[in-house]
């Protein structure tokens, strides 16, 4: 580390601490104001335009502040898809988001992998007008044989020279190195659009490259951007970890930690403590590390005490803590930031309120994750009669067409309101985007029928092992995200939960047990290890996103890409009306005398009817709009507990 180079006016007079705050977002993902544009509605928990009045509270309480965001920012609303997809590419104006993102002087910004989902091209182009350093030290444009040679697609760093005021009020110079860093497998969750144009470099391998050259170019600190979550189990043998925040934390060189990805807040209780993973003081291995949330729901804060010693400016003390928008009273927008988006927000609004079809039944997802859901029903028959119309005359229209789909919004860490909950009437392209949230294209692919268990053995994994006889414990498993439990349209299936599950989150075979899956038919008939089957699915899944077994078949070619949002469009406008029915796919298997607790949103209880075929009763309902359910996992006389 460098020396201290004192400013000529103070060169003679001692350094005292100097007081340097960091402040971050992450996972943005388009929420630029406090406002549902699924829902069309205010939304006082999140929004850059809320988050925006905290930075401004924050730069008030101390002269040296500098502001990141830790990438995800370019995707996630109907918003963004519409900029990204339905503006034609007119450049009238600079992306919303980064507009905002001006106003608000960020320092400097890391790519996320969302920025990537809809082409180089339109990433390129937004990022044209940021007044600010936008970084990833691996995504590369030409990875080479050593990390320090690579060529990145943006800048890999930015040192950031500051005059910083020191508690006598005296400028003291000081030199910040900061690198961005996100999974390398963005390379292949949009391997069909990039078109092999990128290539990627493993989190640590590039960080421990960046830290060397920040430190030999006479940095002070080094400040990672880590678009990447935390995971206690992580390894560092891993090339391909993708939650990799306590290993870059035991780098030799990294003074600050801003993670990302997961959607967790850290500090926060979303991670156990262990002897080096510190939930309450915001600490992984003795460096302060915030995890701002997601769709700007926190300020991250990062206060650094900077003292002058031997080697230059080093920290000698350190505070982590996150500031929730969600507060009351609630946090007011700031009108800046309203003023700038207002047009968009209003483009936006007009063009997500066409009506497409008529909704003749609510669709909703309270429920999605214990039995048949008429909304993932909806999705999955679109997609597969899309595919069915592409493999018209050609060989693959010859074998047994499935569809695989997963739930978009089912709570978890996203709150209580993070459900679908669509009421009969006109239906519209705002409640369409808000059926599938993701940017995803069609895909197909073809697979055995040993693959197609693997693939469902995978999905399986989100719930807990329950013992026969047990009652009480919870059903869900909150580290599994949601949008990874697929099922399969198709075929029939039981899901028994007295198995462990056979694969772990990685998609490492944890057991050689016989699985979960049983009773997997086609047709009425038992599926045979070699029989083959074409899947519907989406870009994300067929690219082994989730790290699925049995993916491992052939992706077919369906020609020209197509959203699965507009394949639902069309859909639906195909259709006109639409009385959309939840088709049984799987179960779970009889467990007798048997009960389990699931979480959900109170919107659940308005569709009490469906709670009773289920087996579900209500058990609690808490203060922050969730409810506790209890299910039985053992069948009335009245009922055969068999798909149709």
């Amino acid at each position: 580390m460098s020396s201290h180079a004192e400013t000529p006016s103070h060169a003679e007079r001692p350094a005292a601490v100097v007081r340097l705050r960091l402040l971050a977002t992450t996972d943005l993902h388009g929420h630029i104001r406090g406002y549902d544009l699924f829902a069309d509605r205010e939304d006082t928990g999140c929004g850059l335009s809320r988050v925006a009045t905290l930075i401004e509270r924050a730069r008030t309480g101390c002269p040296n502040t500098l502001l990141f965001d830790n990438g995800d920012f370019l995707q996630g609303t109907p918003l963004t898809e519409y900029w990204a997809r339905d503006r034609q590419g007119r450049a009238d104006a600079p992306h919303p988001v980064i507009d905002a993102m001006n106003a608000l002087a960020y320092d400097a910004v890391g790519l996320g992998n969302h920025e990537f989902n809809y082409g180089l091209d339109f990433l390129t182009r937004s990022l044209r007008d940021a007044r600010f350093p936008c970084l990833s030290a691996n995504a590369l444009r030409l990875r080479a044989p050593r990390p320090e040679e690579d060529v990145p697609l943006t800048q890999a760093h930015v040192v950031l020279e500051k005059d910083l005021h020191d508690e006598n009020g005296d400028l003291r110079r000081v030199r910040i190195g900061v690198f961005s860093v996100l999974p390398p497998q963005f390379i292949l969750w949009d391997s069909a659009i990039l078109a092999s144009r990128l290539q990627s470099r493993s989190i640590i391998e590039t960080a421990r490259a960046q830290v060397a050259q920040l430190r030999a170019q006479g940095c002070d600190l080094v400040i990672a951007l880590a678009h990447t979550g935390i995971d206690p189990l992580a390894r560092a043998d891993d090339p391909t970890c993708e939650h990799a925040a306590t290993l870059l934390a035991q780098i030799d060189g990294i003074d600050a930690l801003i993670a990302g990805h997961d959607h967790i807040a850290f500090p926060g209780p979303d991670v156990a403590p262990s002897a080096d993973v510190d939930p309450v003081a915001g600490r992984l291995y003795g460096v302060p590390t915030v995890t701002p949330g997601r769709f700007a729901s926190h300020l991250g804060q990062i206060d650094l005490d900077l003292v002058q010693g031997a080697r230059g400016w080093q920290v000698a003390a350190s505070c982590a803590t996150l500031i929730p928008v969600a507060q009351e009273p609630p946090v007011p927008e700031a009108e800046r930031i309203v003023t700038r988006n207002a047009k968009a927000h209003a483009e936006v609004q007009s063009y997500t309120s066409r009506r497409v079809a008529r909704l003749d039944v609510p669709l909703h997802s309270y429920f999605s994750l214990v039995g048949p859901d008429a909304a993932l029903s909806f999705v999955a028959q679109a997609q597969r009669d899309h595919v069915q119309s592409l493999l018209a005359d050609r060989p693959e229209g010859e074998l047994p067409l499935l569809s695989a789909v997963a739930p978009c919004k089912s709570g978890g860490r996203a709150g209580a309101d993070y459900y679908l909950d669509i009421p009969p009437g006109p239906l519209s392209i705002r409640h369409l985007s808000e059926i599938y949230l993701f940017p995803n294209i069609v895909t197909a692919v073809v697979i055995d029928g040993k693959g197609l268990k693997s693939w469902l053995e995978r999905a399986s994994i989100i719930f807990n092992t329950i013992a026969d006889g047990t009652r009480g414990l919870p059903l869900i498993r909150p580290e599994i995200p949601a949008y990874n439990f697929d099922i399969m349209l198709g075929v029939t299936y039981e899901i028994d939960l007295s198995a462990p599950p056979v694969f772990d989150l990685h998609g490492m075979q944890t057991t050689q047990s016989r699985g979960r899956i049983r009773n997997l038919c086609y047709q009425g008939r038992p599926v045979d290890d070699r029989q083959s089957f074409v899947v519907a699915t989406n870009n994300y899944r067929s690219a082994f996103a989730g790290q699925f077994a049995g993916l491992d078949g052939l992706r077919v070619d369906l020609g020209p890409d197509i959203a699965s949002r507009d394949v639902l469009i069309r859909a639906a406008r195909a259709w006109d009306t639409l009385h959309p029915a939840a088709i049984p796919i799987w179960q779970f298997r009889d467990q007798p005398q048997t009960s389990v607790t699931m979480v959900t949103g109170k919107g659940a209880l308005a569709y009490h009817r469906q709670m009773e075929d289920l087996g579900m009763s209500l058990q609690d309902t808490h203060a922050d709009g969730t409810v506790t359910l209890c299910k039985q996992l053992f069948y009335a006389d009245a009922c055969t507990g068999t798909l149709g």
